[in-house]
């Protein structure tokens, strides 16, 4: 009997010292007066005098004290790489790319530690993350485990956002269900160009420009036209998942390469666009008054007026949505960088240095919260915004919010993402319609941001350049169309084929789950 109650009293210390050991009851963890460690991206060093204050706010209703290091966001990667190699981690680190390598080696080497059994005492995460985003964060060589809490977005059909001033002025109108024919886009491209829509007398606009990927190619334009809306079932592939972009069979994707080629050489695209970034396209449409229509998130619209009308107090903004060849709104979300339907956009994960996994869990399971929510969306009253008739105006003195818009958001909330507290009651209805129409049409590609193995070896790695840039040399009437299908052929032959079974049997895996 003394032999027994040794072993016990010996559990019971250990369990008292490491917090874990003989006991898994994580509830019995006390998590007040806990520190937790986070290494965060964020867009400034130092929180700002609003931040500091939601910061306050969080740490008063878990009992939980936050300390952040936060490195300059042009080196995030870099002192990322440095901090997973040293050995010596926060409890906390966010990630702003499901799919880098830094987030993969990190679970792989068990830097980064399964979080399944503490989201079940996590209900307010849990009801506000899509289901499909756990797919996502299931990570790993079992691919069982999620290895972190999403920083959850809309998953959505993207428009464009337009100079409804210019329209005006070229005798053209948006439709009143929103939904643009290809016909009427071209004709909006044309007549940008063509028809000195800002009235300088000078030929010095352009309908559009076009985008770049992340690797700095050039990209066709309006893909939902041509029903390209990734990775989906179709009927006559000989795969049963296939994305457009790869299909043999399927010519959307080279329609919508012919018809980008086509506005490219008449002159609709700004021929600059080789050398733009997107910091560039913002700055030609929201201030330098060079191009009318932009590709572009619903939920920026309050942003983009202002920014506008900050640099031409005459001009005014419009939103569409594209249609396809069968009249109907449909298009693809991007919510994650991969360009995948996450449903999130970036996440936080935990590392095998935390020693309570259920007080970073409660830390951000209180900003989902009824309790905590509103604070998360908005901030501190007097702080960072006065309510002025139940409209959000910031305060005088505010200083940042640039960290608390950073830490976890509400799926599908068109309130948070809109920034819809801002607006008037008529203003508000206006955005929430507009938001509302790419949430109802989209579809999302079944992909869900994996990225197969095939992709990693270094033939794939190489020829995928070769992809990139005849997609850009088609782009810009460098190369005719018909040259994609050479391309096309060498990339299956160079890893693409193992890329498409290998995603095909992802895809299948999770429709078996449902």
């Amino acid at each position: 009997m003394k032999r027994k109650i040794s072993v016990l009293l010996a559990c019971v210390l250990l369990v008292s010292v490491l917090g874990a050991g003989c006991s898994k009851e994580k509830e019995t963890v006390s998590t007040d007066g806990e520190t937790i460690t986070i290494f965060a991206g964020f867009s400034t060093a130092e929180p700002g005098n609003a931040d500091a204050a939601f910061i306050a706010k969080v740490e008063e209703a878990t009992g939980i004290n936050l300390e952040f290091t936060v490195p300059p966001s042009s080196s995030y990667s870099e002192r990322l790489n440095i901090l997973l190699a040293s050995g010596d981690y926060p409890d906390v680190i966010g990630f702003n790319d499901l799919n880098s390598q830094a987030f993969s080696n990190a679970v792989d080497q068990g830097i980064i530690i399964p979080i399944n059994e503490y989201l079940k005492d996590a209900p307010s995460i849990m009801e506000y993350t899509y289901d499909y985003s756990w797919d996502a964060m299931k990570v790993g060589k079992d691919r069982n485990n999620i290895y972190g809490i999403p920083k959850s977005s809309l998953t959505r059909n993207d428009g464009y956002a337009v100079r409804a001033d210019w329209l005006k002025k070229v005798g053209l109108e948006i439709p009143e269900d929103r939904g643009v024919s290809l016909e009427l886009f071209t004709e909006m491209l044309k007549r940008f160009t063509e028809d000195d829509p800002d009235g300088n007398g000078k030929n010095d606009t352009y309908g559009m420009m076009v985008s770049k990927g992340e690797n700095k190619n050039m990209l066709p334009i309006a893909l939902s036209a041509f029903d390209c809306h990734g990775w989906q079932k179709y009927d006559n592939e000989p795969y049963t998942y296939m994305n457009p972009v790869y299909s043999q069979t399927n010519t959307n994707y080279k329609e919508a390469l012919e018809y980008t080629q086509d506005m490219y050489k008449k002159g609709y695209i700004d021929p600059a666009s080789t050398s733009y970034t997107s910091t560039d396209e913002s700055d030609k449409f929201l201030r330098q008054n060079m191009i009318g229509i932009r590709r572009a998130f619903a939920g920026h619209m309050v942003n983009y007026r202002a920014q506008l009308k900050a640099a031409n107090p005459d001009a005014e903004l419009e939103f569409f949505y594209l249609k396809n060849k069968d009249g109907e709104i449909i298009g693809t979300g991007t919510a994650d960088t991969n360009g995948g339907d996450t449903g999130f956009w970036g996440h936080w994960s935990i590392t095998s240095s935390c020693k309570n996994p259920a007080a970073v869990i409660k830390i951000f399971e209180w900003m989902l919260s009824d309790e905590g929510w509103d604070y998360t969306m908005k901030g501190i009253e007097g702080v960072e915004y006065n309510d002025v008739d139940g409209v959000w105006v910031d305060a005088d003195d505010k200083d940042g919010g640039k960290w608390r818009t950073n830490f976890v958001r509400r799926a599908a909330n068109v309130e948070y993402f809109g920034n819809t507290y801002k607006l008037s009651e008529e203003e508000r209805a206006g955005i929430t319609e507009i938001m509302q129409i790419g949430i109802d049409t989209v579809k999302p590609t079944l992909d869900r941001g994996y990225v197969p193995e095939a992709s990693k070896e270094i033939g794939y790695i190489n020829y995928s350049k070769t992809m990139d840039e005849t997609v850009s040399k088609i782009v810009i009437g460098n190369l005719p169309v018909s040259a994609y299908d050479k391309a096309l052929s060498g990339w299956y032959k160079n890893g693409g084929e193992d890329y498409v079974k290998q995603m095909n049997d992802y895809i299948a895996s999770l429709e078996k789950t449902k």
